[in-house]
């Protein structure tokens, strides 16, 4: 295989010291075969990320002649009330001088940031896309918070202690709200969440991609590694992970070989990434049009203005792009 991506993802691979990441990077090098325009991303914490781990990086891709060099970095909110609420170590100051250090260095920056927050409202909505986008980080991924059972955040609320999230229409609001700000801020939607101006958020092969290239993935409980038929789910808990791997043996806790019709929903997630579906590759690699393989399913989603198609493609409309994950169910197995 060859792979145009190396990622270290995950959100704290910054816990590690510099030539600890550099470690790991090499590893990869020697290791995969990498195209000659590789892109190179780390994702990290701004309260960890030092300038001799951002130019250690910086390095190896300049060592590996990468077309690019990103750095994912976890914000959430500029709004210090609700950092501390959500128990972020630093002050949105203190993430926006990272920001910013990332960029004066040449590296791309790509932020996250959360929306239907406890305590937030619309000014916080507002505010928090606009500061984001005076940054001017390559990207910003736009995720609404999704609190899990037993958790210290849902103790929190239950007790009162931290405010309730706003209802199921209230968060479509701030949505749609940070979409047309996104928008008139010169940044598209791409990928799952992402809103960006820089060409590589478009192409790159995760979403340009998607399903047709593999993606190798590592670590406890990773769940999106899939190569041509096969996909598969690494095991977890991360103890177990690191015993399995100790051994020499596979961490794999599932495998699976996609039939036909699991590829031709795998294909029809490309709308959830925000891609279109090529009709005229879909009917030569299966035999039939989305129409065919989907009868009915489309011609609801049409009706209901949530997707558009032509001859030769079908894709989201803007209407849809909320309803992004609600339409890719359409297409999966009742």
């Amino acid at each position: 295989s060859i792979f145009d991506e190396v990622v270290l993802g995950g959100g704290s691979p910054t816990v590690l010291e510099a030539d600890q990441l550099v470690e790991i990077l090499e590893f990869c090098k020697q290791n995969f075969n990498l195209t000659d325009d590789v892109m190179v991303k780390v994702a990290g914490c701004t309260h960890n990320l030092t300038v001799d781990k951002l130019q250690a990086i910086s390095d190896f891709a300049e060592s590996v002649n990468a077309r690019c060099t990103q750095i994912d970095v976890g914000v959430q909110t500029f709004d210090d009330k609700i950092r501390k609420i959500l128990n972020i170590v630093d002050s949105a100051e203190e993430a926006s001088e990272v920001i910013k250090t990332v960029r004066d260095m040449g590296i791309y920056a790509c932020i996250d940031l959360m929306y239907n927050l406890p305590g937030e409202t619309m000014d916080t909505v507002r505010t928090d896309v606009e500061k984001a986008m005076e940054l001017r980080p390559e990207g910003i991924d736009y995720y609404a918070l999704s609190i899990h059972p037993d958790t210290p955040l849902q103790k929190q609320v239950n007790s009162g202690r931290v405010p309730d999230l706003a209802d199921s229409d209230t968060e479509k609001k701030m949505y749609l709200e940070a979409y047309e700000l996104f928008i008139k801020g010169g940044y598209k939607p791409t990928g799952h969440s992402r809103f960006s101006y820089v060409d590589e958020h478009f192409t790159e092969s995760c979403v340009a991609g998607w399903p047709w290239a593999g993606q190798l993935t590592t670590g406890s409980g990773c769940f999106m590694g899939y190569l041509g038929p096969f996909s598969y789910l690494n095991i977890s808990p991360a103890r177990d992970y690191i015993d399995f791997v100790s051994k020499g043996v596979f961490p794999i806790a599932k495998l699976s070989v996609d039939s036909k019709e699991d590829t031709m929903r795998k294909v029809m997630t490309r709308l959830y990434v925000r891609q279109p579906v090529d009709k005229i590759k879909f009917k030569k690699e299966f035999g039939m049009t989305p129409e065919e393989a989907f009868p009915g399913a489309l011609e609801r989603l049409v009706e209901k203005g949530l997707l558009d198609v032509d001859d030769k493609e079908v894709r989201v409309t803007e209407k849809g792009d909320l309803w992004r994950y609600n339409i890719v169910w359409e297409f999966c197995e009742k």
